[in-house]
């Protein structure tokens, strides 16, 4: 118990309050700083030994020459189940000639279908997946048949079994044609 003026301040184990606060203070300030340089370590260690190659500038340009698109996003979305890749049109005529024929509907798509549709692969798994049915089917095969330059557009991939993770690396593929190292957030 101190004695301060005329009034009592009780405190846990009779130490004085100012005496009982800083203990806790120092232990706080020491966990948090602890904890914060452990988290700086995590970090820095993790995107230097992660082997993670970024996307390769000139191939990137290469795509957006020969598409007439650049990449803007793949992320994880909708609860984890769909990937949800966006890209800008730079070019609209390339863009339409490269995207046109990708949004195939509803009915069954053809082993041509497949060849031609927009895969996002998995680059530690290599496991690919297709371009998620949804219901704005039509609006999309319209938006690809004429899109306009400047504008984002977006592709929903089925996330089949979780494959993709954010911090994973995914490459985006037509074709033959393929831009590897996209990261996925």
């Amino acid at each position: 118990m101190l004695e301060a003026g005329t009034t009592t301040i009780d405190t846990p184990g009779g130490m004085p309050r100012a005496a009982f606060r800083q203990p806790f203070l120092f232990a706080f300030i020491a966990a948090a700083t602890v904890a914060v340089l452990v988290a700086s370590l995590a970090v820095v260690v993790g995107t230097r030994g992660s082997g993670k190659k970024d996307v390769d500038p000139a191939q990137a340009a290469a795509i957006e020459e020969l598409w007439g698109i650049r990449v803007t996003r793949v992320a994880v979305t909708a609860g984890g189940g769909l990937i949800d890749f966006r890209y800008i049109v730079t070019n609209a005529e390339k863009a339409a000639a490269a995207l046109a024929g990708t949004a195939h509907g509803h009915e069954q798509p053809t082993d041509e279908d497949l060849r031609t549709s927009p895969l996002l692969i998995d680059e530690r798994t290599g496991f690919a997946v297709t371009e998620a049915q949804l219901h704005q089917t039509g609006r999309v095969q319209t938006e690809r048949q004429s899109p306009q330059a400047g504008l984002q557009y977006p592709f929903f991939f089925n996330n089949t079994n979780g494959i993709f993770k954010p911090g994973g690396r995914a490459s985006f593929a037509i074709g033959d044609v393929r831009l590897e190292h996209l990261a996925v957030q």
